[in-house]
């Protein structure tokens, strides 16, 4: 079952000695706080320090009428190309899978891998208020066994990401290219086909697979069928389960066409007599609900089981799923074990349109996953973890046929920039037009006017506060635009958040706060229940709240006392610097000490000496216990761009 804190925790580093490098997510609809959240899991740093670093952390694909996320520190949203979805053919990017890459160094290769299969939306709504699922498997390259079945599903999940971004534009897209290219190129990521588990309307990785009455061969219906029917051998019970269905049509008898063509595809598994369960929101039921309430005898052969958050949450059904096993005479309310278990999960409902159709065909972008050898459930147990009840049941009256399938946020297709990125290189912006037809007018880019014919602004600042973006504004058709479109550096890392540093207070909150991790999580709240997620956006990073008010203010009026305090505070720091840290840590004093530093106290700090700060190369107490050769650089470094301020101001 889905739960806050379950959920954003597999976006964590799963070990203490790995960082969280770069990734890949795509889903129906996201909410920018609790992307937020999510990305200070994977960077383990707050939004003001992500900021301050640039780095590019995930890639996010959303569906096409879905307005991008703009103002999230290390977050590239992609831009869909209107061409591709414009003709109708393929409804939906309703996928919801995460693929990340962790590693020990932020400059090398990911070695360990996460891929992340959700039925629910990136939002509070799809955790708070939802039943869903999730469920992940990881791949660690240099421990796991090159032949088992998580590398074949990362393998599978990268051929799926790399055709996904076809439907966007990818100018210059950096990161998630490269995590694709090592995924699909190293020896190590591999497993045989027989073992893949995942699937997606976009890869097919079974053959033989054919269109089989409504399915498409290329449907998540069609792989399903395939996969249960080479998993299992005969079982005889089935519990289907989706949030939504297809519209009613009044002309339309018997059972949806969806729910005959499921138990068709299984027959070779599924005898016709088996125990049929199918758990639907009674009042968003659709065409299903038409058939219950017309066919609704005592000879009903399916039973209706009552969605049922395990923590007692008044929530809907939102997870998708199908379940094949064997349980004693059909009954889910006891403790008999079920058997020989196969389960279907992903983004797909129970419709035509997400589970029996495919993109070009009037289908969905879709992704799932179908797991075999779930064995020793306990029946109630099975039915907690599929969010229903194993006592309470529907009949035909608590039925409604109101509702459909899942339908987009609007008719319009979200109109992509005439510019998708900016250059900074020095002091000079410069840009590529995705769109240069010369239909654009009144364009303003950070504010400044520019013609469809302009690629650079010299002498350009960033304004302060930037976050890696700058507004971009156009007239197209008579409509006014506008997006927020990142600013990179000529290496590809969104333009830092450089922000002055001008006391000495503020100095030793920023160095204090390294590692910079704002987010912690609340597993139980004091009932020992579920903790809600974010009641309210997430704090920020802490700023030097250990610092006294008399000590805030010594520092900032005595030049001495701070040049004591900086010492003590970075040979504290220097001790507890592990070898996986250090990088960062250069990085960070590096970015405090020369990039923002303000020429005032540099120049204040200086004026005592080196002497007073040459110890934090290599003295014993006062460098790291083991001080690498990058590290002693980085201290002469600092010391000489003090001096330099001093040497030009003389001059």
């Amino acid at each position: 079952m889905n739960s806050p804190t379950q959920l954003l925790s597999l976006f964590s580093p799963p070990q203490d000695h790995l960082k969280g490098i770069t990734g890949a997510v795509c889903g129906f609809s996201a909410e920018k706080v609790f992307v937020e959240a999510m990305l200070e899991c994977f960077s383990g740093k707050a939004g003001m320090e992500r900021a301050r670093i640039g780095r590019r952390y995930l890639s996010m694909f959303l569906d096409p009428h879905a307005q991008p996320l703009y103002g999230i520190p290390g977050l590239y949203c992609h831009h869909p190309e209107a061409i591709k979805w414009e003709d109708g053919k393929v409804k939906l990017m309703h996928a919801k899978a995460a693929l990340l890459g962790f590693g020990h160094d932020l400059n090398k290769n990911p070695t360990y891998f996460r891929l992340i299969i959700s039925t629910g939306n990136w939002t509070r709504e799809a955790v708070n208020n939802s039943i869903n699922l999730v469920w992940h498997c990881d791949h660690d390259c240099e421990n796991s066994d090159r032949r088992g079945e998580t590398g074949r599903d990362v393998r599978e999940a990268a051929k799926f990401f790399d055709k996904l971004k076809s439907y966007y534009f990818l100018c210059k897209a950096g990161p998630v290219d490269e995590l694709l290219k090592y995924i699909l190129l190293d020896n190590r990521i591999r497993g045989p086909k027989r073992k893949t588990r995942f699937i997606s309307t976009l890869t097919t990785s079974d053959r033989g697979i054919k269109n089989t009455g409504i399915f498409m061969r290329n449907s998540l219906g069609a792989q399903v069928f395939k996969k249960m029917s080479n998993f299992a051998s005969r079982r005889n019970t089935i519990i289907c389960g989706s949030g939504f269905f297809e519209k009613a049509e009044k002309t339309t008898k018997g059972p949806p066409a969806i729910i005959s063509g499921i138990l068709a595809g299984l027959k070779e598994v599924l005898p016709t007599d088996s125990h049929k369960f199918l758990v639907i929101n009674p009042g968003n039921s659709g065409a299903v609900g038409k058939w219950i309430k017309e066919c609704w005898t005592d000879e009903f052969v399916w039973v209706l089981p009552q969605p049922e958050h395990p923590h007692g949450v008044n929530s809907s059904l939102h997870a998708k799923y199908i379940f094949i096993g064997n349980s004693k005479n059909g009954k889910l309310d006891s403790r008999e074990p079920i058997s020989g278990g196969v389960l279907y999960l992903g983004s797909g409902n129970l419709s035509k349109q997400g589970f029996a159709l495919a993109p070009g065909c009037n289908g969905n972008i879709e992704a799932g996953i179908v797991i075999d050898n779930i064995e020793n459930f306990q029946a109630r147990s099975l039915a907690e973890a599929l969010g229903f009840s194993s006592e309470n049941t529907f009949s035909d009256s608590d039925i409604s046929e109101g509702g459909g399938d899942e339908a987009p946020f609007s008719k319009n297709i979200c109109q992509a920039p005439p510019i998708l990125l900016c250059t900074l290189n020095k002091e000079e912006l410069s840009w590529d037009w995705s769109d240069s037809n010369g239909n654009w007018s009144r364009i303003k880019i950070g504010g400044i006017d520019i013609s469809p014919q302009q690629t650079r602004i010299p002498d350009y600042k960033l304004p302060s506060g930037h976050k890696g973006e700058i507004e971009l504004q156009a007239v197209l058709g008579g409509k006014h635009h506008k997006w927020s479109i990142p600013v990179l550096t000529p290496e590809g890392n969104f333009s830092p958040l450089c922000q002055t540093i001008t006391s000495g207070a503020e100095l030793i909150d920023i160095l204090e706060s390294f590692p910079a991790i704002a987010y912690e999580e609340d597993d139980f709240d004091e009932d020992g229940g579920e903790a809600p997620f974010f009641p309210d956006p997430p704090a920020p990073a802490p700023t030097g709240g250990a610092i006294s008010a008399d000590l805030r203010q010594q520092l900032n009026r005595y030049p001495l006392h701070l040049a004591t305090t900086l010492v003590e505070s970075l040979a504290s720091k220097n001790q507890h610097i592990g070898n996986q840290e250090m990088f960062e840590w250069i990085e960070s004093l590096r970015r405090s000490l020369i990039r923002d530093l303000s020429p005032e106290l540099k120049k204040e700090l200086i004026s005592l000496g080196k002497k007073h700060f040459a110890v934090l190369k290599n003295t014993k107490g006062f460098a790291p216990p083991h001080p690498t050769p990058e590290y002693e650089h980085v201290i002469v470094e600092i010391l000489a761009d003090w001096q330099a301020k001093i040497s030009v101001e003389a001059a």
